[in-house]
């Protein structure tokens, strides 16, 4: 059922879900991109090197962007990231400094 179906009749509070709301589509197209295959481990070294890299000059911004994009590419490579605490409050202690200024960028860091 989409949102389709309620243009035929006025619902009432009680008839109407969240998922009546989503739009009616086809299939999504299959991704075809497996990260275990399509990266080599050439790849993920120089990836962790720039990572590392970010870490050496308290880059949080981009370090907490960089292991976001990793742990999410590999998540049962996590531990490879060593994301100690000192990364962690360099991390905590750039987002803070968004709040004061650009929710965006806040938000971007939070997530």
């Amino acid at each position: 059922m989409g949102i389709r179906k309620h243009f035929e009749k006025k619902p009432s509070d009680e008839d109407l879900k969240l998922q009546d709301l989503s739009l009616e589509h086809g299939k999504s197209p299959e991704l075809k991109f497996d990260p275990e295959t399509e990266i080599t481990k050439s790849d993920w070294q120089k990836m962790r090197k720039v990572l590392e890299g970010d870490r050496r000059n308290n880059i949080w911004h981009a370090f907490a962007y960089q292991s976001m994009k990793l742990k999410i590419l590999f998540p049962d490579r996590v531990a490879e990231l060593d994301l100690n605490d000192l990364a962690w409050q360099g991390m905590k202690d750039k987002l803070e400094s968004y709040r004061e200024y650009d929710w965006r960028v806040f938000a971007g860091q939070a997530m």
